[in-house]
């Protein structure tokens, strides 16, 4: 399964690449660029991807700790 998934999205970025390859002047700051459309967006579907997972990998781990603060609270009431 992961290999056909594979080979789909890489079907995907091939055709988004022949349809996006002119060149596109690019100004971040005081930097101008000059790139091709499919690179630009690469990048920035790279950047928001891992954005998003660092996110989601931080929410995740503030809720476990919390989780078992909240049972080692329930426990010591147990314990009462």
């Amino acid at each position: 399964m992961k290999l056909k998934t594979i080979i789909i999205f890489f079907i995907v970025f091939l055709i988004a690449v022949l349809q996006n390859n002119r060149l596109i002047e690019f100004n971040f700051l005081w930097m101008k660029f000059i790139l091709p459309l499919w690179l630009i967006l690469s990048l920035v579907t790279t950047i928001g991807f891992t954005t998003g997972l660092l996110l989601m990998s931080r929410n995740n781990s503030g809720t476990d700790s919390e989780s078992n603060s909240n049972k080692n609270i329930q426990d010591e009431e147990y314990l009462k």
